[in-house]
């Protein structure tokens, strides 16, 4: 039912537990890898697989999903269910299997299931070690069970043939979906990155605006002053011209005003000598 089914003889609760066994990781791994490229502006998701094996590692990155397959064939009879979930460990890492953990009766086949790390961690596995425990359930106590249509007056339903053909992880994958399946947290992120390159880029052509109309601005305003300087300039240079011509014009008048007070002054005298003479001659 369960091959290869290795339990360690030193001690077998490292592999056995009341109701469950040990199953461990080993096969075929896929995932994808998500990462913004500013050339396209957007995500690109890239399918990377490899096959896992003993002692090797798996690093589970934060914020992934990562589709992994359990080591053994199973072999399930007619009477036999099976249920399973991730370790004590991985659960309290905050790890989770994204299937349904119950396996079929007649199932035949590897089993394969997508991990969950939505945490801010990153984590790792190694190929070999306990993945899940499971346990079985027996369904009927009929010892003599052989895998008839019927059982004791009641339909028995077999296992879809169909689903008995041996699928990889990757089959499970093409029939679930023809794109990518990836967390959306990373894309999340890279919308935030295209959203904040963006807002860079449209900062960036807002200060070359910026600075060429500041640029035009400045060249402007140091034409006007430049203008404005000269017109000072000419305007202070002809202020000194007039004010110089007005006093050089003060001075002459000045002197023309000195002279003709001195020759009223010679009037003057002239004109009081011949009163005097006047009156000499007047007297009698």
């Amino acid at each position: 039912m369960v091959y290869p089914f290795d339990i360690p003889a030193a001690d077998p609760s490292v592999r056995l537990k009341p109701a469950s066994c040990a199953i461990p990781l080993r096969g075929k791994v896929l995932f994808w890898r998500e990462e913004y490229e500013e050339t396209k502006g957007r995500m690109v998701a890239t399918k990377d697989s490899f096959e896992l094996g003993s002692g090797q590692k798996l690093q589970l990155a934060r914020n992934s999903i990562v589709y992994v397959t359990l080591e053994p064939m199973f072999r399930m009879p007619d009477y036999i269910a099976a249920r399973f979930n991730l370790t004590i460990r991985d659960i309290y890492r905050g790890l989770l299997v994204g299937t349904g953990p119950l396996v079929d009766p007649g199932f035949v086949g590897r089993l394969s299931l997508p991990l969950h790390n939505l945490t801010s961690n990153d984590y790792e596995l190694e190929g070999g070690e306990p993945l899940v425990w499971m346990e079985f359930t027996k369904l009927s106590p009929h010892k003599r069970w052989s895998g008839r249509t019927e059982r004791e007056g009641k339909t028995w339903v077999d296992f879809p043939p169909r689903k008995l053909s041996r699928h990889d992880v990757e089959d499970y994958i093409g029939r679930a979906s023809p794109t990518p399946i990836t967390s959306s947290i990373p894309r999340l992120v890279g919308q935030a990155q295209e959203s904040a390159d963006k807002s860079a880029r449209e900062a960036r052509s807002v200060r070359r605006i910026f600075l060429g109309v500041s640029a035009l601005g400045l060249a402007a305003i140091a034409a006007g002053l430049a203008a404005l300087v000269i017109s000072v300039y000419g305007l202070v240079g002809d202020t000194d011209k007039d004010r110089q011509a007005l006093s050089d014009r003060v001075s002459q008048l000045s002197t023309q005003l000195r002279d003709e007070r001195r020759d009223r002054a010679a009037v003057q005298r002239r004109l009081d000598r011949l009163t005097r003479r006047v009156e000499r001659r007047l007297k009698p």
